[in-house]
């Protein structure tokens, strides 16, 4: 299914007119993609996937030439409307689109990713995620439509508001669609350096843990499932008296997509008997008290790869101590 799947992947860092530079962008972008590649992830073949990135072009003297330009994503949009065009309205079984970069909010209900040539006073130079994604959801040219926005959404009501540049057509069925951006109307999205000390935005991040780990039980990863972990996952990331940054997402929960199926979790779990244990066996018994077979044993070293799940843990005889695998996988190692 996934061989039929596009994507447009936008990550925009330099604002050479506007008052600063962004750091955490393109690496949103190139972690995203690098989920969409993923075999375990999206599993998107890599050239159906458009990157557009502000690296990919080279510093401009003048700002008002500096790219990617709107010119540049519309080229990308157009490349799919044509592969649906002269495919008898079929270009694929779902589309992504993803947007980071700087951002404005020019109407209650949508968000506007500013481009490189943009300014103050010249912030029409934008591409709204929404109407575009509501096009291709109204074509039907694709089974699915998903958006993601990891910018700003400050209200700028003054902003002259640039449509999307496709003719209407509707479609006798339309896409199945789920829509996320970083934050509420009016509000601003963050930046945090991640884990390897590169700038992220914290939708981004807390998108892509979910994407990746999915339920503890493993399954289904769906539309309401991913809002839910999305909006805790980010409280979590802001620390301290700030105020929360809530996304916002638009899908049908009636009708919900399913991102994709993940085995159960797998845990390592290591016990070493102590001294007092030479000669006698380690166990490990689940939530019915059933013995639970071992995957490995060397000098005194016990091994097991455990689902999620409620276990116990001792000599045979006891005593026991509890062991619950529920939580992110690690690898568990306790002595006796």
């Amino acid at each position: 299914m996934a061989a039929e799947d596009r994507a447009i992947v936008v990550g925009i860092n330099r604002y050479p007119a506007l008052l600063r530079d962004l750091e955490g962008p393109e690496n949103d972008a190139r972690a995203f993609e690098e989920w969409l590649l993923s075999p375990t992830g999206g599993a998107v073949p890599k050239d159906h996937v458009r990157r557009i990135l502000s690296s990919d072009f080279k510093k401009e003297s003048d700002p008002r030439r500096a790219q990617p330009t709107a010119e540049k994503l519309k080229d990308a949009i157009d490349e799919l409307h044509d592969l649906g065009t002269n495919n008898d309205g079929k270009a694929g079984q779902r589309l992504y689109i993803f947007m980071a970069g700087h951002g404005i909010a020019p109407k209650l209900r949508t968000a506007a990713l500013l481009m490189a040539n943009a300014a103050r006073g010249r912030t029409g130079h934008h591409i709204q995620g929404p109407p575009y994604a509501d096009w291709f959801v109204e074509a039907g040219f694709f089974k699915e439509v998903v958006l993601f926005m990891d910018c700003c959404r400050e209200n700028s009501r003054l902003t002259p508001l640039q449509p999307c540049h496709l003719d209407e057509r509707k479609a006798r069925e339309p896409a199945r669609y789920f829509y996320g951006l970083a934050t509420q109307f009016g509000k601003a999205a963050r930046e945090r350096p991640g884990e390897d000390t590169l700038k992220r935005g914290i939708f981004t991040t807390a998108l892509l843990v979910g994407l990746r780990q999915g339920p503890r039980g493993g399954g289904n990863v769906t539309g309401s499932w991913l809002r839910g972990f999305v909006f805790n996952y980010m409280n979590k990331l802001v620390a301290g008296p700030e105020k929360p940054q809530k996304p916002k997402f638009d899908y049908d929960p009636d009708d919900d997509i399913v991102f994709l199926t993940l085995d159960p979790p797998i845990f390592p779990v290591r016990i070493r008997a102590g001294s007092s244990g030479q000669g006698r066996k380690v166990t490990i018994r689940n939530k019915d008290f059933d013995e639970v077979p071992h995957s490995a044993y060397s000098d005194g070293l016990w091994q097991w790869e455990l689902g999620p799940g409620f276990y116990q843990y001792g000599y045979s005889g006891g005593p026991w101590y509890d062991l619950p695998l529920d939580g992110e996988v690690q690898q568990y190692d306790v002595r006796l």
